[in-house]
């Protein structure tokens, strides 16, 4: 333990000190290492989502606007079929 004598001798200041700078390493390299990583990737599917739901929306327009030809040509159908 000659190693970590230091540390344990040292005044309750540089002990702090240490402490604090520790726990900013490891949140730096917990945030660079796991969060930065998943924080791109959930960007990168935000993105998708948005153009899946113009997508879908451009999709519903376009039933919407089949609609009426549908049941034309239904009509049509029945038309034919009875002559």
């Amino acid at each position: 333990m000659g190693a970590l004598d230091a540390l344990i001798n040292a005044p309750r200041p540089q002990k702090l000190i240490f402490g604090a700078m520790v726990l900013v390493i490891v949140g730096a390299l917990g945030y660079f290492l796991l969060i930065s990583g998943a924080r791109a990737e959930r960007d990168t599917l935000l993105e998708e989502n948005e153009v899946r739901r113009a997508e879908v929306l451009k999709a519903k327009a376009d039933e919407a606007n089949l609609r009426p030809f549908r049941s034309k040509a239904e009509a049509q159908r029945k038309e034919i079929e009875q002559a």
